[in-house]
């Protein structure tokens, strides 16, 4: 964006060599403003990890679900934010919870029908319950994603594993902007889901309305890659700032011009 800018600048013939020198000065110190803050960032969410000492070791928790909970076949998972624990140093204010129902099976057996459904779990519900927390973790096997930097963007600074029963505390914890979105996007999805529950492009409208591609199944997503269609329903945070970028640089002309 600062490129398109600085071109637009050299182009023109309305500003003085020092005004426009003065500009891009001010373009490079705001990218270095930027550079430091997000260096700044990254070292702050490093820094709330998971201690060696409490790796691989069940902890009691006491968390906020922070956003839409994603629903498998006989599990589900959420981000949480962790307001508590014991032992009370040492664990991340961020983690990814996977909550499993059933019997095990093993990776090559199709799960057995659920008994009792799932319970339904909301944004800014307070839960207790007991996990074993491990550090994120991947292989490095050729052609496939890297989990550690999908686990680092999404901020899981530790990978939870339900054991026992948790009980759910309190249906809302502090009021905050994020909480509203996430709970008003659970509504929205729960009343989509009503109609479109039993169609398999299902998952698909529910991807293409609001980002949650939690439902697609493996086998749409091979479908998709097959045929090319993979980006049209990966609605990421690029597309959201490819189209804002758009609309500053229009805005940016027509101030200009008008």
């Amino acid at each position: 964006m600062c490129f398109v800018i600085l071109l637009f600048l050299y182009k023109s013939h309305q500003l003085s060599a020092r005004k426009k020198w003065i500009f891009i000065f001010s373009c490079f110190f705001v990218f270095l403003l930027a550079l430091s803050y997000g260096t700044w960032r990254a070292q702050l969410r490093l820094a709330d990890g998971l201690d060696l000492q409490h790796d691989d070791r069940v902890s009691r928790l006491v968390v906020e679900v922070s956003d839409l909970v994603d629903y498998g076949d006989n599990y589900l998972q959420f981000d949480a934010r962790v307001i508590s624990s014991k032992p009370s140093v040492g664990i991340p204010t961020r983690v990814r919870i996977r909550w499993s129902f059933g019997a095990f099976v093993g990776p090559y057996q199709q799960a057995p029908p659920l008994k009792e459904p799932m319970p339904e779990i909301k944004p800014g519900e307070i839960w207790e319950l007991s996990v074993l927390l491990r550090r994120p973790y991947g292989a490095f096997n050729p052609g496939q994603g890297n989990i550690l930097s999908y686990r680092f963007a999404s901020n899981h600074r530790a990978v939870a594993t339900v054991k026992g029963s948790p009980k759910r505390i309190a249906e809302k914890g502090e009021w905050r902007w994020s909480i509203q979105i996430a709970r008003l996007r659970h509504h929205i999805r729960a009343k989509l889901s009503h109609y479109v529950e039993d169609k398999r492009y299902g998952a698909v409208i529910i991807a293409l309305v609001m980002g949650d591609q939690a439902g697609i199944s493996q086998e749409d997503w091979v479908l998709f890659n097959r045929s090319g269609l993979t980006h049209l329903v990966s609605i990421s945070g690029s597309h959201i700032t490819m189209l804002s970028s758009l609309a500053s640089l229009l805005c940016f002309v027509l101030w200009r011009r008008f």
